[in-house]
């Protein structure tokens, strides 16, 4: 009897079992590599960049191409995101699936615009990721999706490694779509986001937002404070003047950041100290590396250097931007709350005392001696 009680309850399981009937295969989808957002006279217009299976190896066709001719680019316009996201779909002749989506390109003309009245598709919709690089084009979004370098199949591929290489060797700020919305989130944190141009394919900086609106730019070597404070990563390589007419070439490999807020009266002081080291990668001067009178010199003129760009781009941030960055907000709203509850940061920030001090050590001199 018992086993007859469980062999019912097991048929009335199996009958209650949905299995998979919403299934799709994925040849029944059309995979989105990436997409494009642009401001248009009817609202927005949503691009995607769709590889063509047939045209890429491995894809069971005769050789494979690459470049444009691999991908086909689909546009669709309307008030809402998704509104022109459904355009799209009126084209291709399967379902549009952007779970495979890893790059989201953002116009510049709508990113100074404002970009919360079209974030919210983004959060909504399921096959988002919230892992998306997200980045600023120059110009128009739309024209990132029809580069054509010669390096991937997939043209977006390239956009998509260049982003991760540089992130990965500290240069670019390490920042997404998930980022971007903690940023819009916390009243102690402004968001940034890469610059890219389409025109050279590359990377020329970062763009700088207040709240949801882009406000300006910091090209590639006003970036480096940024990565620096912001993110503690190395940056890219600086040159300083040695000898008469000469270049030295330093290349950073470690860094370390401490920060030191305090108030007397007035505005918040910040002190940003940064201890960089690493090594030369290239010397076009006659001076001898291996005389420590020599060596002292030049670090002076590596911390003399980056100071300056430092204090230029504070300038830059607290009174042409009027953002905060660097987000040194998040460090008093964590770590001096009662600083934080009286003050106004947004108001405050403008005014606030930034000192920020650079400690460069050159400790290599790479494979020659000299």
């Amino acid at each position: 009897m018992l086993t007859r009680c469980k062999l019912a309850c097991l048929l009335i399981s199996l009958i209650l079992l949905g299995g998979c009937w919403d299934a799709r295969e994925i040849e029944d989808r059309v995979l989105v590599a990436a997409m494009a957002v642009d401001r248009h006279p009817k609202g927005v217009e949503v691009s995607v960049q769709v590889p063509i299976p047939l045209k890429i190896v491995g894809s069971g066709g005769a050789a494979g191409e690459g470049g444009q001719e691999s991908v086909q680019v689909f546009s669709g316009t309307g008030k809402t995101i998704y509104e022109a996201a459904n355009q799209i779909q009126f084209q291709v002749n399967r379902r549009l699936f952007f779970g495979s989506n890893r790059l989201l390109l953002v116009g510049e003309g709508l990113a100074r615009e404002g970009l919360s009245p079209y974030l919210d598709a983004f959060k909504r919709h399921f096959q988002i990721r919230r892992k998306l690089w997200t980045v600023v084009i120059k110009g128009k979004a739309k024209k990132a999706l029809e580069i054509n370098p010669k390096l991937e199949q997939v043209p977006i591929e390239y956009v998509i490694t260049m982003l991760e290489t540089g992130i990965s060797d500290g240069y670019f700020p390490k920042v997404g779509l998930n980022d971007f919305y903690v940023a819009l989130s916390n009243p102690s944190k402004q968001a940034v986001l890469n610059y890219l141009d389409p025109e050279s394919v590359r990377w020329i900086g970062t763009a700088i937002f207040q709240q949801d609106r882009m406000v300006g730019t910091l090209n590639s070597q006003e970036s480096l404070p940024l990565v620096h404070i912001r993110d503690k990563q190395v940056g890219e390589p600086l040159s300083v003047p040695c000898g008469r007419s000469g270049k030295i070439v330093f290349t950073p490999d470690k860094i370390r950041r401490h920060i030191h807020v305090y108030q007397k009266k007035g505005p918040p002081t910040i002190q940003v100290t940064l201890d960089l080291k690493g090594e030369i990668v290239e010397k076009t001067c006659s001076d001898d590396l291996r005389k420590k009178s020599v060596r002292n010199r030049l670090d002076r003129y590596l911390k003399r250097a980056y100071q300056k760009k430092a204090e230029h781009v504070s300038q830059l941030l607290q009174r042409k931007m009027n953002s905060d960055a660097y987000q040194l907000g998040d460090t008093i709203r964590a770590y001096h709350p009662k600083l934080w509850g009286k003050i106004d940061w947004d108001k405050e920030f403008p005014h606030a005392i930034v000192k920020i001090r650079y400690n460069v050590k050159a400790l290599r001199n790479g494979l020659y001696y000299k």
